[in-house]
């Protein structure tokens, strides 16, 4: 219950910014971090669906993962004035 509920989080912070991080230095933007945060949406409803429904959130929170850190860009720091 509590990955169902991180999932939606994510996925509806993912879909009103356009982008999410991955990694404290890089993130996904634009189409891809909406896309993904529809992915979390449908992954946090599957345990609802199924009787697999924690294997199946479990799958989907890597498979956005890994899809996130391939297609991450740079978080480019500004340094400090």
């Amino acid at each position: 219950m509590l990955l169902a509920i991180v999932m939606v989080i994510f996925g509806i912070i993912a879909l009103a910014k356009g982008e999410f991080k991955i990694t404290s230095g890089r993130k996904v933007k634009g189409s891809t971090g909406r896309i993904l945060g529809i992915v979390l949406l449908i992954g946090a409803a599957a345990m609802f669906i199924t009787d697999y429904g924690g294997i199946i959130q479990i799958a989907i929170l890597l498979l956005v993962i890994i899809i996130g850190l391939a297609t991450s860009e740079k978080i480019e720091k500004t340094p400090a004035q």
